[in-house]
């Protein structure tokens, strides 16, 4: 997983700014990075950082996006086949709807442009 270096210095400036983090912390999770070749999303959430829905609230606010629980949610399962049952895992991903030459996915790490780039380029949709 793979993100914008501008993106996670942003992202990390927020969650010290919000005292969700310490400077330390921040240091700790940006050397794992590098040495787990993991998101900072993941990095924080496995490290427990942060717990995920934590996380999520956050994030749902920081990016202007809708946070949403699929426990409940109907989906179409035309929609799903249209990424891979191994992409989903491995990505964390999941297609909501298409909508013309879009596909809307709810993700964990909305900030992992790996993610968005493989199911982009697998599918031939705009993501969402």
């Amino acid at each position: 997983m793979h993100h914008n270096i501008s993106m996670v210095k942003t992202l990390a400036d927020t969650l010290l700014d919000k005292r969700l983090l310490t400077a330390e912390q921040i240091i700790d999770i940006q050397s794992k990075m590098a040495i787990q070749s993991e998101s900072f999303v993941a990095v924080l959430t496995r490290n427990q950082y942060l717990d995920e829905t934590a996380l999520a609230l956050f994030l749902a606010q920081y990016l202007n996006i809708p946070m949403i629980n699929l426990v409940n949610k109907k989906t179409d399962k035309a929609v799903i086949h249209l990424v891979p049952e191994s992409m989903i895992r491995e990505y964390r991903v999941f297609p909501l709807f298409k909508v013309l030459d879009s596909l809307v996915l709810a993700m964990v790490d909305p900030l992992d442009v790996q993610a968005t780039g493989a199911v982009e380029a697998f599918t031939h949709l705009r993501i969402e």
